[in-house]
């Protein structure tokens, strides 16, 4: 008989950046473990993929295209996982950008856009996040990229 490191059965965690990489293999992890997932990442086919592949391991799985660098956007995600779900236990904000380039090259509208992801989206994730794992006695997040 195996037994599992982790038991996630009746939890549910958002996971952004979920369309491949590091976000995808979070995500399935966390299924695998027994988690309901709420999976985010502007790349719709990704997702989608991403989300079967939860759902053929048993567990719920909700695609979304929320643009996680814009603030109102995360707040209006949030919603829709409390009328979904109705609870977070996890958040994994895995999605991020980069440029490629060299600095001298690199306009201040690609660094602010960056800087909207992985600063403020982020910050706006963990609030939103923190605020019901706080009301709920519990919860954790990851920041990873």
């Amino acid at each position: 008989m195996a037994t599992t490191l982790f038991d996630l059965s009746g939890k549910v965690a958002i996971v952004s950046g979920a369309a491949q990489g590091m976000g995808r293999a979070i995500a399935l992890a966390l299924a695998e473990a027994g988690a309901d997932l709420l999976l985010v990442d502007r790349n719709e086919p990704g997702v989608q993929r991403t989300a079967e592949e939860v759902r053929q391991l048993g567990r719920r799985a909700l695609p979304d295209s929320t643009d996680v660098s814009v603030p109102a956007q995360v707040i209006a995600l949030f919603q829709r996982l409390d009328g979904e779900f109705g609870r977070i236990d996890f958040l994994a904000n895995v999605a991020g950008e980069s440029i490629m380039a060299r600095p001298e090259d690199i306009s201040l509208e690609d660094v602010e856009q960056v800087w909207r992801n992985l600063v403020l989206g982020r910050f706006c994730a963990c609030q939103e996040a923190g605020r019901r794992m706080l009301k709920a006695g519990g919860g954790s997040i990851l920041n990873i990229g």
